[in-house]
């Protein structure tokens, strides 16, 4: 009986020990999947090149156009690319892809195909050329592959004291950010909004007043936000928004 008993726990440490060395296995490969593809679209967004100009006017449109060729170029490998984000001090340099809902890029990649590491998006209900109030886009607070992860680096002393500012390239043309509020938020706070009625649009204004650790000035109303989110421990989200202005 002594002995049944002991065969039974080694059948079950064994089948623990398998479980999770596939898991670890599944992991990484998802993890590699992730870079090679994420390497893929960077290469074909990078190769895109514009003509230079030395008119701010022309640098302008030069700017738009860049970022309409770069989409235009990347969409034909990738369908679901709608834009492409980078931000400044970190190593965010990602394509963003768009859904019918806020789920199936949680655990797609820029392929559209399963990975646990997902992409960075844009809320559905948003509008493909940044023109709403509020556009709000998510990534993964994952220890490897490409993600959100590095909008933490706005918790560390001094890091946002240097102008920092988040590019977006899209078929609509090159939008810059500055920076100008960071926090957590609770999951479900009111802050993802597209567009805001002018009272819900105040409430917002000194809801972010009341979290920012940055002392920076917060813009009188919503209009051109940008809204980056992504997690933070005991089910918060760590918030990341800026103010579009002119290049």
């Amino acid at each position: 009986m002594k002995n049944k008993i002991l065969n039974i726990i080694e059948i079950v440490l064994i089948v623990i020990l398998v479980t999770n060395l596939y898991k670890i296995y599944s992991y990484n490969k998802a993890d590699d999947e992730f870079k090679t593809a994420t390497k893929e679209v960077q290469e074909k967004f990078e190769k895109v090149e514009v003509a230079k100009s030395n008119s701010k006017i022309e640098k302008k449109k030069e700017k738009d156009r860049e970022a309409r060729e770069k989409i235009e170029e990347v969409k034909k490998s990738y369908p679901s690319v709608i834009g492409w984000i980078k931000v400044g001090g970190t190593e965010i340099d990602y394509p963003i892809v768009k859904g019918s809902d806020n789920e199936f890029y949680l655990n797609h990649n820029y392929k559209d195909d399963y990975n646990v590491f997902g992409a960075i998006f844009m809320d559905y209900r948003n509008k493909e050329d940044f023109s709403d109030e509020n556009t709000i886009i998510y990534g993964h607070n994952n220890v490897r592959a490409g993600n959100f992860k590095d909008l933490h680096k706005y918790e560390a002393e001094g890091f946002s004291k240097q102008d920092r500012f988040i590019e977006v390239y899209s078929l609509s043309g090159y939008k810059k950010y500055k920076v100008f509020a960071v926090y957590n938020a609770g999951a479900y706070d009111k802050f993802r909004n597209p567009s805001y009625s002018e009272e819900d649009g105040k409430k917002l204004i000194s809801y972010i007043k009341e979290r920012n650790i940055l002392k920076t000035e917060v813009p009188r109303e919503i209009k051109d936000i940008l809204t980056l989110q992504t997690c933070s421990p005991k089910d918060t989200r760590f918030v990341v928004q800026g103010k579009l202005v002119e290049d």
